[in-house]
């Protein structure tokens, strides 16, 4: 997690990971306010660091996110609880 890109790609933004909060809430809560929405994928380098022991990405997602699929078809997207 070094960088976002804007969804077109036009446009790249700074953002370290170590500049982000250490506990989880308040990282998914920076990372919800940057972008209200997120694909698994782009989320993992931010929030990876994150899961204890014994726990998946996918519960930790789960825990601090909600999944939604604004257009049918499309893949699901994290947003914030």
């Amino acid at each position: 997690g070094l960088y976002l890109a804007s969804p077109c790609g036009s446009r790249v933004k700074h953002f370290p990971v170590g500049a982000l909060p250490a506990g989880p809430a308040a990282r998914f809560e920076a990372l919800f306010s940057e972008r209200p929405l997120w694909a698994r994928e782009d989320l993992r380098p931010f929030v990876a660091d994150l899961a204890q022991p014994g726990q998946t990405l996918e519960a930790l997602l789960l825990r601090h996110s909600r999944l939604v699929q604004p257009d049918p078809g499309q893949p699901a997207l994290h947003a914030a609880r």
